[in-house]
């Protein structure tokens, strides 16, 4: 994959207990129809190097390998980025697949549009039970990327993509000491620079969903979006407008995490503790089911706990099923 001659694209793929899926994923980058292109593996401070490197010693040829201490996943693209030969970064976690136009519809974007950059597809969920929702089904976007747009949601930025590398410099890089929601700490930074993004609904990006990733645990992500959120409240040079688009963010973010802890004490069977929680996620969640649940707990708590047991497993099947 590379060549003598600096690449188009450089592909950054960190890797940290993902030795199950690298080849599935390796596999995806050599089908890329877009060859003009390095791809550069970084081992996280892997625990199961030894089983890693055997996984890559077929595409030994194909990549640059960089091992390093464990610094988190964005620390990993980090190093990837002050590796990397190309203008163009593109950003692939090491248990996911690309479909193979993947790569040159996002150069053809970023090569036509000098005026964007960065540019992010939609994508497919993927794991044991089959394939899943589209991403922006569940995560869509409207209208234009902005800080404001990112804050209220109207567009939720699927974090790997393509990316020129200078605004991702600009930006000032990836936070290491993130260990979640770096990708949105991140596009936060980016639009506040005056980053301009584009995206398109082209599923061609496969998003792995497994057992016991980051993503699976909604209610230490909400707490991570929440913990960036005060961050950049602090550190960027906010106008009083910005400022109170983020003490809008937070506030629905802290309800969200009210509202799953509140959930997560009824599956236990903590009626003061649900109570407590729920309440105080009405002030800004307004759902009928919530008043039910909250009037079930005064009136019939016992009765709550029953049917949730019965119609959940587990606790994270009631805690996760929930937006």
């Amino acid at each position: 994959m590379p060549g003598n001659n600096c690449p188009a694209v450089s592909v950054i793929i960190p890797c940290y207990k993902v030795s199950a899926y690298i080849a599935e994923t390796l596999d995806s980058v050599r089908r890329q129809t877009f060859r003009d292109f390095e791809a550069i593996v970084v081992n996280d401070g892997c625990p199961d190097t030894v089983n890693l490197e055997r996984a890559l010693a077929p595409y030994s040829q194909e990549i640059v390998y960089i091992k390093q201490e464990n610094m988190s996943c964005g620390g990993a693209r980090n190093t990837g980025i002050r590796t990397a030969r190309a203008q163009l970064l593109a950003f692939l976690d090491g248990d996911d697949v690309w479909e193979p136009g993947y790569l040159d519809y996002q150069y053809g974007i970023l090569k036509e549009r000098p005026d964007v950059d960065l540019v992010y597809s939609n994508a497919i969920h993927f794991g044991p039970w089959g394939e899943g929702p589209l991403i922006m089904d569940r995560f869509p976007s409207r209208g234009e990327v902005t800080l404001r747009t990112l804050l209220t949601k109207e567009c939720q930025v699927f974090g790997l993509l393509v990316a020129r590398r200078e605004i991702i410099a600009r930006a000032g890089y990836y936070d290491p000491r993130l260990k979640a929601a770096e990708d949105l700490d991140m596009w936060l930074r980016v639009a506040k620079v005056g980053g301009r993004f584009a995206y398109h609904d082209k599923p061609l990006y496969r998003y792995r969903s497994r057992p016991g990733s980051l993503s699976s645990d909604k209610i230490n992500l909400i707490r991570a979006v929440i913990s960036v959120l005060e961050m950049r409240e602090q550190s960027l040079d906010l106008s009083p407008r910005e400022r109170e688009w983020f003490a809008e963010a937070l506030s629905r973010e802290r309800a969200r995490l009210d509202f799953l802890l509140g959930r997560r004490a009824v599956y236990a069977g903590n009626r003061r503790e649900a109570l407590e929680y729920l309440s105080r996620a009405r002030m800004v969640i307004k759902r009928r089911k919530l008043e039910v649940t909250i009037a079930a707990l005064k009136l019939a708590p016992q009765l709550l706990f029953r049917y949730v047991r019965y119609r959940y497993p587990t606790e994270q099947a009631f805690v996760s099923g929930v937006e």
